[in-house]
């Protein structure tokens, strides 16, 4: 961190960077809610996880009444149970366990304490928009596959619904 940034003159007037403060606390407060983002990313991906179990388990249990139906509704379990690995596939690429960048590294500050405090707040500064646009891209990346995995959830459902009304109208 420190040996990316131009050394700034040991005499320097705060006025002269009156916004890096705000600056720098919102660019905390960004990265904060980046992270708390992903949070609601994976409880998004644990509802899909738990449903799409929940309505195989209702597909395979639904039985029909006549021959034709009964074959259709066993092929639609069967199509039911396939849904249902490619939903859990999907959403596990969402859950996956990934590396977030978190700015600063407090190892990286102890060279830092003989620096002026606006060198320091810079260096901090960019350190913590440098960590938000990495996370940036595998945010979106977790965001993707959740989408993919709640429209094969909406198939799944889709599905279900299908065998249930052949199931009751047989």
């Amino acid at each position: 961190m420190a040996a990316e940034s131009p050394s700034v003159p040991a005499t320097y007037k705060p006025s002269e960077f009156p916004s890096l403060d705000i600056a720098l606390q919102i660019s905390r407060d960004m990265l904060a809610a980046q992270l708390s983002h992903v949070d609601s990313l994976d409880t998004k991906a644990n509802f899909v996880l738990g449903s799409s179990t929940l309505l195989t388990a209702a597909a395979i249990a639904l039985r029909g009444t006549t021959t034709q139906a009964a074959l259709f509704v066993r092929v639609g379990a069967l199509l039911a149970v396939v849904a249902y690995l490619s939903v859990v596939g999907l959403a596990l690429l969402a859950y996956m366990l990934r590396k977030y960048h978190q700015a600063p590294n407090p190892i990286d500050l102890e060279p830092y304490m003989w620096e002026t405090e606006l060198r320091t707040k810079g260096d901090v500064l960019r350190e913590v928009v440098d960590a938000y646009a990495k996370n940036k891209i595998v945010i979106a990346r977790k965001a993707f596959w959740l989408r993919i995995s709640l429209f094969a959830f909406g198939g799944e459902a889709v599905l279900l619904a299908i065998i249930a009304i052949v199931q009751v109208m047989s």
